[in-house]
């Protein structure tokens, strides 16, 4: 019995194994068949003239666009800088981390230049509609079949023989524009989605900022007399708190190197923590688990010391320091000399979840010496002004924010598997229609 399409047409074999079944009048032809050959271009012979250039780094692989271009001089450009772009190619980067990374050019950046990193495709428009080209090259199991073909160890890529001898399904082209046009309009609409979702996260992280620094800065009373800090950036505080400096009340330990005879040690009495571990949580703020461990009774030859459970850990050297993270540590453990951890010296006068309260209100990057690598400046750190208020008023924001803040995070956590899913829905949507999966308005399949 013959199968059918969605829309009642028969199906057949593709012989192309990630393709399966398509529709029967349909036809499976490589890249290269339906594609031109592009011209390269070397914009240093011309060493006054501006040009456009696309980088291999340019791309949004969320949306597949182009999300960034520079304008260069012919004498600073890269020795990559060499395909020549036309309105309505598509450029397929051949080189890691970067393989998903295609879009297709748009008319403003038409006559451009980008790096020989992008295979350039473009195609035969008699035969191949170009929005249909770049659906096809972004469909999941396309790239994936020219991930396989990858080579090279420490600068992986593929060749663009490779990218061009795929076989991709090949419908009518009247066909081809209808798909085209039905996923321009299904994905701009959940591209829509997505974006009004990550705006809203946005609002969600800003409020929880907004909270945390209401908190630990006014405290929970909103009729509390208030009092000048004497600290500009503080401003009023309730006039029962005092003001501290961080060097005062706070014990500041940097790591120790991590030990190259732990690296992957799962098993052991500590955990050494380091930068990389603090991007595993997700959105929770305590770290449990560690990649490395080490024994106790090697505490003495590695002359390391401890951080204590409730210490506040977060990046010190690095650019990691710009991306803000900090983190509760839940248990005794051991952090490697690119992390600071920070704790409470007496627990009478201030408490740790406080201080990791108090932390999340300043930015890392306040805290940075120039130099050419960011790092956290001591004396910064040291001079910082801290609000404190009584231990039980500490204990109570502490507890106040814990509730208030895993609210917001719960929101932030449903908004993110809300937006995977729909990046989901997006990958497979385009994927059916390529494949002649699922009928498209007003492209009907013949039946024969």
């Amino acid at each position: 019995m013959a199968l059918k399409h969605a829309s009642g047409g028969e199906m057949k074999e593709s012989s192309v194994e990630w393709l399966g079944e398509i529709p029967s009048h349909w036809d499976c032809i490589p890249i290269h068949a339906v594609t031109l050959l592009t011209s390269t271009h070397d914009p240093r012979q011309e060493s006054d003239k501006v040009f456009r250039y696309i980088d291999v780094s340019s791309i949004c692989n969320e949306i597949h666009k182009i999300s960034e271009y520079e304008q260069l001089a012919g004498w600073d450009a890269p020795t990559r800088a060499r395909n020549v772009v036309l309105e309505g190619d598509t450029i397929f980067a051949t080189v890691r981390p970067y393989l998903r990374n295609i879009a297709q050019i748009p008319t403003e950046l038409h006559d451009s230049i980008c790096s020989t990193g992008y295979c350039v495709l473009r195609p035969k428009r008699s035969k191949l509609n170009s929005r249909y080209l770049l659906y096809s090259c972004i469909g999941a199991c396309f790239v994936a079949s020219v991930v396989a073909h990858q080579r090279g160890v420490s600068y992986p890529a593929v060749s663009d023989r490779v990218v061009r001898r795929q076989v991709i399904p090949l419908p009518p082209l009247h066909e081809q524009r209808a798909i085209a046009s039905y996923l321009d309009a299904e994905t701009a609409r959940i591209d829509n989605l997505i974006a009004k979702t990550e705006r809203l996260n946005e609002l969600l992280r800003e409020k929880r900022t907004a909270l945390i620094s209401q908190a630990v800065t006014k405290g929970l009373d909103a009729d509390a007399e208030m009092k000048d800090s004497g600290v500009e950036w503080l401003g009023e505080i309730p006039r029962h708190w005092d003001v501290a400096k961080v060097r005062a009340i706070c014990e500041c330990r940097g790591g120790f190197g991590f030990p190259i005879e732990y690296q992957g040690k799962s098993e052991g009495e500590l955990p050494f923590y380091k930068v990389s571990d603090m991007n595993n949580v997700g959105n929770e703020t305590t770290m449990r688990k560690a990649n490395n461990y080490i024994d106790r009774t090697d505490l003495t030859a590695l002359n390391a010391k401890t951080a204590r459970k409730g210490a506040t850990i977060f990046p010190k050297i690095g650019a990691a320091v710009h991306t803000n993270k900090k983190r509760l540590l839940g248990s005794e453990a051991i952090v490697d000399n690119n992390v600071m951890a920070i704790c409470a010296k007496d627990s009478k006068f201030c408490g740790d979840e406080y201080l990791y309260r108090y932390f999340q209100t300043i930015h890392l990057s306040q805290l940075t010496q120039p130099g050419p690598v960011p790092t956290i400046s001591s004396i910064e750190l040291n001079s910082k002004a801290v609000p404190l208020p009584p231990l039980a008023e500490q204990r109570a924001i502490a507890d106040h924010l814990d509730r208030e803040t895993a609210r917001i995070d719960a929101l932030i956590a449903k908004n993110d598997r809300l937006m995977d899913l729909l990046r989901e829905k997006r990958t497979a949507l385009i994927s059916a229609a390529v494949t002649g999966k699922i009928s498209v308005p007003s492209a009907p399949l013949v039946v024969k």
